[in-house]
């Protein structure tokens, strides 16, 4: 089993890219591209947590 397991394969080749994303996030979006809350896709408040993310609650 790899250090790095994702869906019981080797992930390591996963990440730089979730590394990238998380960089990219950091960054305004590309032109024409916007960020979307939680409360833009109707998802309750109780859901989300303190910086954005679906809580999974």
């Amino acid at each position: 089993m790899a250090l790095f397991d994702f869906k019981g394969r080797d992930g390591r080749s996963l990440i730089p890219e979730a590394y990238d994303l998380a960089l990219a996030y950091q960054k305004p979006p590309p032109p024409g591209w916007v960020r979307l809350t939680a409360a833009d896709l109707g998802s309750s408040p109780e859901k989300v947590d303190e910086v954005g993310f679906a809580s999974g609650r």
